[in-house]
């Protein structure tokens, strides 16, 4: 079927759709509308390119049902929690399972130089060209990448990453296109100002949204990523550390997804900075150690932790995955390995160094800091420790109520006490 019939046909049905009153029709996949011509075979950029097509008019066919219903809402902008559920589905809820999810942020923490961004150029090629990804099958998808690397440094990094070579799904917005144009005032030889139409990097966190909207827009991606955070968020002095700061940040950047219902974010962020590099792999890494963690995983809605296991020669390659948030209903841990043809799941994991019970026990203070109040009893029998371990863990990390400067940093990050 030609380009033109597919056109002529989404139209008639985006027609049928909004003229059908308030009984509105579920949105059907494309492909059982139309029966493909068995005798033209496709290649394997038409196949592609058609693939691409038809989930773009699902989704822009979902996206006006959406609209149309959510605007019947007499309670607007609120709604029932009934009306609310009954609101069409996106016709994608993931992009990619357990990673990416339509409406949703994500974060990949990792530390520099982990292969976070290998990882993910990896992950988002694959899905550009709607091929698996560690044993999914995927739908080709448009990806918007905006990096803090210059041309030089990305194009180095992403060049061995053969699903992007010639892929006209995977778009990136390199750090030097990363500007709006300003009106700068220029002194003239006579003496005159005059306003010059100037390219700027954006001096604001409204800007940057702003030309990210733009440009996912235009075109059309399904997919965010934002790589770093601090990179682009415009922090004042001592802001990258304080969480209210840091919380309202992602709260302004959720207006994306007010934009684009369907958009997945994924935003790649970095650990903490170890104390003691030298025994960087003597401890699991937990979603604590995630920078500014308290307000990262309060306003993200999936988290993956990627870091190296294993600090032999052997197993440099292999990275352990963590995921937790709304998406799974337990805490998921697997690993992977980098091998030629890309990312596999590893079969026989390399065994990670056991989380004694001391860095149990800051993790859940961590997470709950009022627990250090909580009487000692209730600890053991709540979480099974022992007397003597709840002792040593407050004369060492938190002496009576007032948590000591490590466990302030650690709950808000360097330099700030917790709220």
């Amino acid at each position: 079927m030609n380009s033109a019939n597919l056109t002529q046909k989404f139209i008639s049905y985006v027609g049928m759709l909004l003229g059908f009153g308030d009984d509105v029709i579920t949105v059907l996949s494309l492909r059982e509308l139309d029966h493909l011509d068995d005798r033209h075979v496709l290649s394997p950029a038409e196949q592609l390119q058609e693939d691409l097509e038809y989930a773009q008019q699902e989704a822009m066919a979902w996206e006006i049902e959406h609209e149309t219903i959510k605007e019947r809402s007499k309670y607007l902008p609120a709604d029932t929690i009934g009306a609310i559920l009954k609101r069409p589905k996106a016709p994608r809820q993931a992009y990619i399972k357990d990673f990416l999810y339509a409406g949703a942020v994500t974060f990949l923490a990792a530390e520099p130089k982990s292969g976070k961004t290998t990882f993910s150029l990896h992950a988002l090629g694959a899905l550009t060209r709607g091929k698996e990804f560690l044993g999914e099958s995927l739908i080709p998808t448009i990806v918007l990448y905006a990096t803090e690397q210059t041309e030089i440094s990305y194009t180095t990094q992403a060049e061995k990453v053969s699903d992007l070579i010639e892929n006209q799904n995977f778009r990136v917005i390199l750090y030097e296109d990363n500007t709006v144009i300003e009106d700068k005032p220029v002194r003239q030889d006579d003496g005159q100002t005059k306003f010059v139409p100037t390219d700027v990097f954006p001096t604001s966190w409204e800007k940057q949204i702003a030309l990210w909207t733009f440009a996912i827009k235009r075109n059309n991606a399904k997919v965010f990523v934002i790589d770093t955070l601090t990179a682009f968020s415009n922090f004042r002095s001592g802001e990258a550390f304080d969480p209210g700061v840091v919380q309202a940040r992602l709260q302004d950047l959720k207006i994306l997804i007010s934009k684009f219902p369907d958009l997945a974010i994924l935003i790649l962020h970095h650990l903490r900075k170890e104390k003691n590099d030298a025994n960087r792999y003597e401890t699991v890494k937990s979603f604590n150690d995630i920078a500014n963690s308290y307000a990262l995983r309060a306003g993200s809605d999936q988290n993956i932790l990627f870091y190296c296991p294993s600090s032999n020669e052997e197993d440099k390659m292999v990275r352990t995955v963590r995921i937790e948030g709304r998406f799974v209903e337990q805490e998921t841990t697997f690993q992977i390995v980098l091998t030629p043809d890309g990312f596999e799941k590893r079969q026989q994991p390399v065994e990670e160094p056991a989380e004694d019970e001391q860095a149990r026990l800051l993790g859940l203070c961590l997470k709950n800091p009022t627990l250090n109040n909580q009487p000692i009893r209730d600890i053991m029998e709540t979480y099974g420790f022992k007397k003597n371990q709840v002792e040593r863990f407050r004369q060492t990390w938190a002496r009576g109520t007032q948590p000591t400067p490590f466990l302030s940093e650690c709950l808000s990050g360097p330099g700030q006490n917790p709220k």
